[in-house]
């Protein structure tokens, strides 16, 4: 459309803007939901599967519907997902003139060691 921004509900962990006041309430969140009885680091190192194939990691109460972020080892990002689905909360988001997405870009990576699924 022609609106300067949308909403969406997937998080972007590369170039994206968080308040303070909204990232202290998150890491909040993580703190607890990182650790028992919510997460564990020996269960995760047995998962299952490859790619779409994974297992869901804890406690598949806590796994959202259709979501492979509750198969992603190691990721702050999937209890980002679990934070803003829990709240309801979206991302704003640029929207890209069609005539130019293919060459714009508002962000970029330099692929750091790590895991990147």
């Amino acid at each position: 459309g022609d609106s300067p921004a949308f909403p969406f509900q997937l998080p972007c962990s590369w170039g994206a803007l968080y308040f303070r006041g909204y990232w202290r309430a998150f890491m909040e969140f993580n703190r607890l939901r990182a650790a028992p009885p919510f997460y564990s680091e020996a269960l995760e190192a047995m998962q299952r599967g490859d790619r779409e194939r994974r297992e869901v990691l804890g406690d598949p109460v806590l796994a959202i519907p259709g979501s492979r972020a509750s198969t992603w080892p190691r990721s702050w990002k999937r209890f980002l997902i679990d934070y803003m689905y829990g709240r309801g909360d979206v991302m704003l988001y640029p929207s890209a003139p069609r005539n130019r997405i293919s060459s714009l870009s508002f962000s970029t990576t330099y692929m750091e060691k790590g895991d990147h699924s």
